[in-house]
């Protein structure tokens, strides 16, 4: 019994290294997005990602994607883009991860944010497109887009009432 108990321990030792681990990863991609999508209601390095929800966090407390804490309206948006774009570059770069291996996003300009911001997110987005699928809805002007996605290998689609645009390469099956 004895022995089985610290089996049992050293089993939960290790997948907890692995846990924190992952948890370190996806903070530091978190982090990396924030600052390229120009994300400043808060100290970057502040925000972490919390081991026990996997959500991020400021001083202790959950941003929940809400205005809440401070957060600009834009701000809340580059939130999310980042926490969904560090989720899906993680998840393709662990081979263990239990990911569907899609990332879909409708309207990523919302609250107008700036172009700049949007432009990095497509350019993020075309990166994550390297290994998994990316899907985007947008009703953005084709101009802002034409230049949001220039030099991006992506697929566009003229929609009745905007663009649909996809990254990544589709899967034979």
């Amino acid at each position: 019994m004895l022995a089985e108990s610290r089996l049992r321990a050293l089993r939960k030792e290790d997948a907890d290294s692995q846990d924190s681990e992952v948890v370190r990863l996806f903070q530091r991609e978190l982090r990396l997005a924030l600052r390229e999508y120009g994300f400043s209601s808060l100290p970057v390095e502040e925000v972490t990602i919390s081991e026990r929800t996997l959500l991020p966090e400021h001083g202790g407390f959950e941003l929940s994607f809400d205005i809440n804490h401070g957060l600009s309206a834009s701000d809340t948006i580059r939130a999310k883009w980042a926490y969904y774009t560090a989720l899906a570059t993680l998840s393709a770069s662990r081979p263990a991860a239990k990911s569907l291996g899609t990332l879909i996003m409708d309207e990523p300009r919302q609250q107008e944010a700036a172009r700049t911001s949007v432009s990095a997110l497509y350019r993020e987005l075309s990166e994550v497109g390297r290994h998994q699928q990316v899907i985007v809805a947008s009703s953005a002007d084709t101009e802002d887009l034409d230049t949001s996605l220039q030099g991006l290998e992506v697929t566009r689609i003229k929609a009745t009432s905007g663009h649909v645009l996809e990254a990544g390469t589709p899967h034979d099956d």
